[in-house]
């Protein structure tokens, strides 16, 4: 991950662990959490994942109904279709 940031143009982040909690070591910048933001929306699955108010996975063995996660990131939000953004 941090490759990526660093490819991307975020110098000035650094993620230790890939599920983002607390850790002293993660620090960014608001500018360079946008620019990662912009390029996980460029991948169609991770832009239907995060934009989604409930996702299930892929059925596995281990999980033969997959999993459903359910996001309350949109729920005080009223508008159904988003724009893009830019960093400048």
């Amino acid at each position: 991950m941090n490759n990526t940031a660093e490819r991307i143009g975020a110098k000035n982040s650094n993620f230790v662990n890939p599920h983002g909690l607390h850790d002293d070591n993660h620090y960014s910048t608001p500018r360079e959490i946008a620019a990662i933001m912009a390029y996980a929306m460029d991948n169609e699955l991770c832009r239907t994942i995060m934009s989604a108010t409930n996702y299930t996975t892929v059925h596995t063995p281990e999980h033969p109904q997959g999993i459903t996660m359910y996001s309350t990131g949109f729920s005080r939000m009223s508008a159904t279709k988003f724009g893009t953004a830019q960093v400048v």
